[in-house]
């Protein structure tokens, strides 16, 4: 691995809407910062995720697997063959491998833009893939940004990206899984309050100067408020239901989404 892929920027947080694009405009205001968007940051969830539930599947089937290998090296193709793979090792070598080739472009595009810092972000994180990522890059520079739940989910449903409590109840539940990945993994991170942000861009920009390594970034960008691709003004957040309100509280359950969905 070369030296500058091991150490992007991730930001991440447990939910969508919770200010991770606001986080990525900052840093990409400082002249050595590249931090690439939630496309990438997908990408390298997908690598990431399919990694663990490869290696899982593996751990079930690896035995039947090397039976057949060492059937059809010993010379014998009479069997029904189409399992025959290399070692599980080798399998998972290969897929961390084509996902860090993926991630090397992202690099090789901010050195050629001269931007020594670089990363990428992902809004909602995946639990599952951010225990593969930390294995992947060891001395990456995670910058977790905690928003309330209900101002997410009212955000996003705006957006119309959500809308019911089944919805919510789902939002709540991949929100805490995020957060208790994150969490039990102890990295060293720059944790950042969305609200706090708000009150104290100054304080903000020098925490993540001092974390990352941006050089200049202007806090200027906290005054354009932007939460919506195209539109040049903030669309409002919407508001939540009783039902949206009690799941995202965990107050709602999969015997209520039947009710509701029956009743409507």
């Amino acid at each position: 691995m070369s030296p500058g892929l091991t150490s992007p920027v991730i930001i991440l947080s447990s939910a969508v809407r919770a200010g991770t694009t606001l986080l990525q405009r900052l840093l990409c205001s400082a002249p050595n910062t590249l931090v690439f968007g939630d496309s990438v940051g997908q990408e390298m969830e997908f690598f990431a995720r399919y990694a663990t539930v490869k290696e899982q599947m593996l751990q079930f089937h690896g035995f039947g697997a090397a039976a057949v290998r060492n059937a059809v090296l010993a010379g014998d193709t009479a069997d029904f063959i189409t399992s025959l793979a290399p070692p599980a090792p080798a399998q998972l070598a290969g897929w961390k491998a084509a996902g860090l080739a993926w991630v090397q472009v992202c690099l090789q595009e901010a050195q050629a833009a001269r931007r020594a810092v670089w990363g990428w972000k992902m809004a909602g994180a995946d639990g599952i893939a951010i225990r593969r990522l930390a294995e992947w890059f060891p001395h990456a520079r995670w910058v977790w940004i905690h928003r309330e739940l209900a101002d997410c989910f009212r955000s996003a449903k705006a957006a119309g990206m959500v809308s019911g409590p089944a919805d919510a109840a789902n939002f709540a539940q991949a929100a805490a899984a995020a957060s208790a990945a994150f969490a039990e993994l102890a990295l060293p991170a720059l944790v950042l309050d969305y609200a706090a942000m708000i009150q104290d861009p100054t304080g903000t920009v020098c925490a993540l100067e001092a974390f990352t390594g941006a050089r200049g970034i202007q806090a200027e960008v906290f005054k354009v408020r932007v939460n919506q691709p195209g539109c040049p003004t903030p669309v409002p957040p919407a508001t939540l239901t009783p039902d949206e309100a009690a799941a995202l509280r965990g107050d709602f359950h999969l015997h209520d989404a039947a009710r509701i969905q029956l009743s409507a």
